[in-house]
């Protein structure tokens, strides 16, 4: 009979790493291809049986739990290693390793991209936006409405509409600015 293996910490670590780096890029492509909210929330969409709010609630959760866990796994499993070999790598004269300015300008290169929406980063993003323009226009109700394809936008809808307040309704000194899209 064998002895009971103990349970590893840094094993199960690397598992959920893993595990949650799967969940996010999953619902990462899921919610690309999305529709709006105010389509999805209309239709009833989904994609096995979860609908898009379940989707981005499980994005978000994913993410931070993969940004801590990512956290430890550095910090407490592989600080003294990535330490040690800095200092042994490391000649005694300052010296920059290539691969670390070819990692700074590839994060540079996608930040800047990113920013600027230049191609193909912008295309990117208006591949989504074209995505959700055709979900809009293939929604019932086109044109009725505020929003594209007959339904509210989200960021249109405020607590103070539902509660039947205007923006006027509200102090002058108040910290919260009411911002309508579209200049309304």
């Amino acid at each position: 009979m064998s002895a009971k293996k103990k349970f590893s910490i840094r094993a199960w670590v690397s598992l959920v790493l893993a595990l949650t780096f799967i969940a996010v890029a999953v619902s990462g492509v899921i919610l690309y291809f999305a529709p709006p909210c105010s389509v999805a929330d209309a239709t009833g969409w989904s994609v096995a049986a979860l609908s898009k709010h379940q989707w981005a609630t499980i994005h978000v959760i994913t993410s931070l739990v993969f940004l801590i866990v990512a956290m430890v796994h550095m910090l407490v499993y592989n600080w003294g290693p990535l330490k040690t070999y800095m200092k042994q790598k490391a000649p005694s004269r300052l010296k920059i390793r290539w691969e670390l300015v070819a990692a700074l300008a590839v994060f540079a290169l996608l930040l800047a991209g990113s920013i600027s929406a230049v191609p193909p980063f912008g295309t990117v993003m208006d591949w989504q936006d074209a995505i959700k323009d055709h979900y809009r226009e293939q929604a019932p109700g086109r044109g009725e409405g505020r929003g594209r394809g007959g339904y509210a936008h989200v960021e249109d809808t405020t607590a103070m509409e539902e509660e039947g307040m205007a923006s006027s309704d509200l102090p002058s000194d108040t910290w919260l600015t009411v911002r309508w899209r579209g200049g309304r």
